[in-house]
């Protein structure tokens, strides 16, 4: 027996115990009508499974999805401004939208469900303009079902989203896009058509970026053996940049957001708009000022919405609703023009 097949017999077994558990779900999922509903529904319930099936990942990766109220917010406000500095709007042609950590594909679907009532540009967008990675491969499977299944709620027929790719973003950093270990050898039959997505991806000028980027510096438990890793590249344009213009005797700024931040700053086109959910320390720290002055020179407009919540610096908000996320760590939105 080959080690695929092995593989796939025990993924069989482990989802045959969970058989139980997987009619309940379709049970309650089958009472929703409402697109809004059913993401809520979807995002709890793998959030939950997630961080039970892979503890680890879960803290390493910084899985806690999106409200869908502030991703609703997020591509309304993106819209806007693109109106606003642009001239157009995110369901126009030659506007390519990406969501560089899309999880289970929240965006994507809501940007989708943003677009209802215009089938043609609707289809043009689904096709070509519309990119999404996720370097997970369940949360990269239940957004490809979730985006498709939307695309088909809105539609009526159900079409291939051909620009999902499984890849780290932070890796992507120009054209080199072959995969490695152990998931390219146990996902050989899809990786030639991935890196046809990642390369058509690579190629295209990217006006949007939006998204909710992962958060943590380091794990949540020090003994765990469970360190982020490095991104020699992101880290370099890190270090020419937000460090080199810090004012602060040690800085390292290994966030993962601040990579993003990094990383979709040197991505976007000219006549661009990034928005993010994040961490809000970049907003007062001291590690943050070098971050702060380079935004500032990089982009022409910045709004930054301070939701606070962090738990830490106010602990009266401990055991509260204050924190949008239900975190310890305070959280903004921020809208960047370049």
């Amino acid at each position: 027996m080959s080690r695929f097949e092995q593989t796939w017999r025990l993924l069989c077994q482990t989802l045959k115990g969970l058989e139980t558990y997987y009619a309940a779900i379709r049970a309650a999922a089958a009472q929703i009508s409402s697109h809004g509903e059913k993401q809520t529904f979807l995002k709890i319930i793998y959030e939950n499974f997630y961080k039970v099936y892979n503890t680890k990942a879960a803290d390493r990766l910084g899985v806690v999805y999106t409200p869908g109220e502030i991703v609703r917010f997020m591509i309304d406000g993106a819209d806007w401004l693109c109106e606003k500095h642009f001239g157009k709007n995110l369901i126009d042609k030659d506007v390519d939208i990406l969501d560089p950590a899309t999880g289970t594909g929240t965006f994507i679907c809501e940007l989708l469900e943003h677009f209802r009532g215009q089938p043609k540009k609707l289809a043009h967008k689904y096709q070509h303009e519309l990119h999404a990675n996720e370097v997970a491969i369940l949360p990269y499977y239940v957004a490809n079902l979730n985006i498709e299944a939307t695309y088909a709620a809105l539609t009526g027929q159900y079409q291939e989203f051909p620009n999902l790719c499984f890849v780290d973003t932070l890796d992507n950093v120009g054209l080199h896009t072959a995969a490695k270990g152990t998931t390219a050898e146990l996902f050989g039959s899809v990786s030639e058509e991935n890196v046809v997505r990642i390369k058509r991806q690579n190629s295209r000028k990217i006006s949007v970026v939006i998204g909710n980027p992962p958060y943590n510096a380091n794990q949540a438990n020090e003994n765990d053996n469970n360190k982020n890793r490095e991104y020699p590249q992101i880290d370099a344009r890190i270090k020419q940049t937000y460090i080199a213009q810090s004012t602060a005797q040690e800085t390292k700024l290994c966030d993962m957001y601040a990579r993003f931040f990094r990383w979709a700053s040197d991505r976007l086109a000219d006549n661009g708009v990034l928005a993010f959910v994040t961490n809000r320390s970049f907003i007062e720290s001291r590690t943050f000022d070098g971050f702060r002055k380079t935004v500032a020179q990089e982009f022409a407009d910045i709004y930054v919405v301070d939701l606070g919540g962090d738990v830490r610096a106010n602990p009266k908000l401990s055991g509260t609703k204050h924190n949008v996320f239900g975190i310890q760590t305070g959280v903004a939105i921020s809208f960047m023009i370049k």
